[in-house]
């Protein structure tokens, strides 16, 4: 028999549990939490997406915001506070190491059989001091587009046949460019390494040198100087980094070459270009330019202590987001490759696997090195200011290359010193 007070609450959760059913809403409906997650533009209605008419992790609601554009989303990060702040926050590898030294991220622990299903490379550019504070998402790297109609259906073999081919026929077809590229500085990465530049060069062991870089090396100088200069020292008109506007004429067929990532793919099939996915080739058949390789991640941040919602954002990205088939969906839907190697296999995409053998060529991208400023600025302002400076003003390639080369060496010993890298 029920002691008195027990048997009272029991009746009393029966009625509450009555009327409950009575309005149409369950005691679990009513004691649901939301569950905050930050990310951008193109990631965000993906999500999105995906989730409608879900809830993988019973007891929180899923609320995803989206900001505007990677800018706008890490400008509200950095002002976040416990009352503002998300639970969750998918952003870049750079996120890790800052986020970690903040206080402003948790670091996470993924069983060892889920951590087996993503490269060694991930969990380094989302670790900090031996610990793991990102679910690696997608990898984020671009890849050569090539119109075929223009061009031809093989891919160029080296990068003199795609500057020949812009000479040959930049009046008769009514060429803008010869390569466009859409990512600016991160987006030139192949364009630098196929010409025979490098950020940074590497130890024996594989680590980055921090200050030896081959942005001055001679045979950069001097390619550079081959393939994307005219015979008044300024540009060629082959290489343009006007983003969307390169972009426009691309999809016009007023540029045969393009160097971006999978999410302006459906943009491209909506105009109706015949295209090819490869690498942007070297100076020898054969050889290929790098490009960054970073990665997207789901961060679970300090602040889900404040909003006692911690084992519900870890359960959403350590076992919810980190899984192969959703990773898999995330890619079919945002053009992407999925960082977790299962999904890989189960994405049967020539565009997404196109775009994977171009990233399998790639450079890690080391965001607390790139991010650094101690010269002033960093490398994702320095490269276009550089190009800029030769390309359209028309100074010496030699002493501008030799500048950057000093300025970027400073950034990277003061990033790597800091991430302890």
């Amino acid at each position: 028999m029920l002691h008195a007070k027990r048997r009272v609450a029991a009746v009393g959760a029966e009625l509450a549990l009555s009327v409950a059913t009575l309005v149409g809403v369950s005691p679990a409906h009513a004691a649901t939490k939301n569950l905050t997650v930050w990310t951008d533009e193109q990631r965000g209605p993906v999500l999105k997406a995906l989730l409608a008419g879900k809830n993988p992790v019973p007891g929180y609601k899923i609320v995803v915001k989206t900001f505007s554009n990677l800018d706008a989303l890490n400008a509200a990060w950095n002002a976040a506070t416990a009352a503002t702040g998300p639970d969750v926050i998918i952003s870049n590898a750079g996120l890790a190491a800052s986020g970690a030294k903040s206080g402003k991220l948790l670091a996470l622990t993924l069983p060892a059989a889920t951590k087996a299903q993503f490269g060694a490379a991930a969990f380094v550019a989302l670790g900090y001091q031996g610990k793991s504070y990102g679910v690696p998402l997608d990898v984020d790297t671009t890849a050569l587009f090539w119109n075929k109609k223009l061009f031809g259906k093989k891919a160029p073999t080296t990068f003199g046949a795609m500057v020949n081919y812009y000479k040959t026929n930049k009046t008769a077809k009514s060429l803008t460019a010869g390569l466009c590229i859409k990512e600016g500085a991160w987006g030139a990465q192949p364009v630098i390494t196929a010409l025979g530049g490098s950020a940074w060069t590497y130890a024996a062991n594989g680590s980055p040198v921090a200050n030896s870089t081959k942005l001055n090396s001679a045979a950069f100088k001097a390619n550079f100087a081959t393939y994307l200069l005219g015979t008044d020292g300024k540009s060629n008109g082959f290489l343009s980094m006007d983003g969307d506007g390169c972009l426009a004429d691309f999809k016009a067929g007023k540029v045969p070459f393009l160097n971006t990532g999978g999410w302006n793919v459906e943009g491209i099939q909506n105009a109706g270009v015949s295209f090819g996915i490869g690498s942007v080739p070297g100076i020898k058949a054969g050889t290929y330019g790098s490009p960054w390789t970073g990665f997207q991640a789901a961060y679970v941040t300090a602040y889900t202590n404040n909003h006692k919602v911690k084992a519900g954002a870890m359960s959403f990205a350590v076992k919810y987001l980190a899984g192969a088939q959703v990773q898999a969906q995330l890619s079919a839907a945002g053009g992407r490759p999925p960082a977790n190697l299962k999904a890989a296999k189960i994405v049967n995409d020539p565009v997404v696997a196109g775009i994977a053998l171009a990233g399998s060529r790639g450079i890690l991208q080391l965001s607390p090195m790139l991010d650094a400023d101690a010269a002033g600025s960093n490398w994702y302002a320095l490269i276009p200011d550089a190009f800029n400076k030769v390309l359209v003003d028309g100074d010496a390639v030699g002493t501008t290359m030799d500048t950057l080369a000093t300025k970027v060496k400073q950034n990277f010993v003061a990033g790597a010193a800091a991430a302890g890298l």
